[in-house]
């Protein structure tokens, strides 16, 4: 930003809150699981992103990567019995999945 001519400033005394989502406690086939809630809109770019991730990190870390779409599976699979949203969650996924593979980062 400075080669483009902006000024930096930095401080201390700026916040900034969101919410990144909620858990909740679910019975899932006689365990009880964690269950996150995510908003559809957070659970597209969280699925982009890891798009993105793989598209650029596939041959130099295939594990983390397994790793992730693993964990992203599972939370996709917890958020069926939340039932609250699943629908567009489920719509988010896929269309995070084809913006990540159709578009550059």
């Amino acid at each position: 930003l400075r080669q483009a001519g902006y000024q930096t400033w930095a401080t201390c005394e700026v916040g900034l809150s969101h919410a990144i989502g909620q858990t909740q406690v679910r019975r899932v086939v006689g365990w009880q699981r964690h269950v996150k809630q995510h908003s559809p809109l957070r659970r597209f770019y969280m699925t982009r992103n890891l798009c993105w991730l793989s598209r650029a990190y596939l041959l130099r870390e295939p594990r983390l990567l397994l790793r992730l779409w693993c964990e992203q599976g599972k939370t996709m699979l917890l958020a069926f019995f939340n039932r609250q949203h699943w629908w567009r969650n489920q719509r988010a996924f896929v269309q995070g999945v084809w913006h990540g593979l159709t578009t550059k980062p």
